[in-house]
């Protein structure tokens, strides 16, 4: 079996739900080839966990829950990149549409047909959305009805106010008004539209910044003064030489040495750390953008911050009140 025929059973005997995700996200980041790119995601992600089984030093019921953790994370790895990918090319879109909107509103009521109109207002400042301005235009003067190639550049973005946008343009077109002057006003709502969402991100900014402080340094410092406590006490039971069996029985209270370990404690505290670090940036995300997605990409740096954090905090505890007990 070669490369490509191992790439395309990979992708194709991937579940239903998540290939579909894939290859739409892919559509909207405009991504030409996904398979290719999800097969390569799925390589890196073996090569990383094989690494993980034979190299790091741990014990072997810890390499099983970091498996159990792993795969699935890697399994929708690809459909979480794409996302990224065209959430960061919508907004891309959207903070130039008004400027492209009043251009191409300039240029029709200087008498232009809609498709010239879309091919001299696809100017390179305008990044993604001059590519999907150009490819419409090229379209029309193709043969393809103004509709349908309204439709099809509807269908290939995620950005609700660029398809409201559009679905205004095809019904002013279907009723034969004033598109330059339709165009002009979907420019100044869109506008406004931006305007809002800047303003909320500012208004809940003070939350955000609650929520990360919270999870990134709150969190991992309490932790680390817990797993100290725990240690300390589980040193000093260990350290005392007490037959409890010898002890007296006061009533219901009995006497005996706790049963616990330190290092499941530990292990538990760097669990709790990275999943609620996980849960901080996606809540973050939703707080500020309106949109879970886009807080995948904080991931990594909320939970790498954190527990970088709760060992620099362990370190410090014990090099200064370890000595003292």
């Amino acid at each position: 079996m070669n490369i490509e025929e191992m790439r395309t059973l990979v992708y194709t005997n991937l579940p239903d739900r998540l290939q579909s995700g894939i290859e739409r996200e892919a559509q909207y980041a405009h991504i030409p080839n996904p398979e290719q790119l999800t097969f390569n995601i799925y390589a890196v992600s073996f090569i990383i966990l094989t690494l993980f089984v034979l190299l790091f030093e741990a014990s072997p019921a810890a390499k099983i829950a970091g498996t159990v953790i792993f795969v699935p994370i890697a399994l929708v790895a690809p459909y979480m990149l794409f996302s990224l990918m065209a959430n960061k090319r919508r907004k891309q879109v959207e903070d130039v549409l008004p400027d492209a909107l009043n251009l191409i509103s300039a240029n029709i009521e200087s008498g232009m047909t809609i498709e010239k109109a879309f091919l001299l207002g696809a100017r390179d400042e305008f990044g993604p959305l001059a590519d999907d301005l150009e490819r419409t235009s090229m379209r029309i003067f193709g043969g393809t009805p103004v509709d349908e190639a309204l439709k099809e550049l509807e269908d290939e973005t995620n950005s609700e106010m660029f398809e409201e946008t559009l679905r205004l343009l095809r019904d002013g077109l279907d009723a034969g008004g004033q598109i330059s002057d339709l165009l002009e006003s979907s420019a100044n709502d869109v506008q406004k539209s931006l305007h809002l969402r800047d303003e909320i991100a500012a208004n809940v900014k003070m939350y955000s910044l609650f929520i990360l402080m919270a999870s990134v340094f709150g969190a991992p410092i309490l932790f680390a003064v817990s797993v100290f406590l725990t240690e300390s006490t589980a040193s000093l039971w260990g350290s005392q030489s007490i037959n409890f069996d010898e002890l007296p029985s006061a009533g219901l209270l009995e006497f005996q040495q706790p049963d616990f370990r330190p290092e499941f404690f530990a292990d538990f505290a760097l669990v709790a750390i990275i999943i609620s670090n996980i849960f901080a940036a996606l809540i973050i995300s939703e707080i500020k953008n309106g949109n879970i997605k886009e807080g995948i990409k904080y991931i990594p740096v909320f939970v790498i911050l954190s527990t970088v954090v709760f060992f620099t905090a362990s370190t410090a505890i014990n090099a200064v009140i370890g000595g003292f007990v």
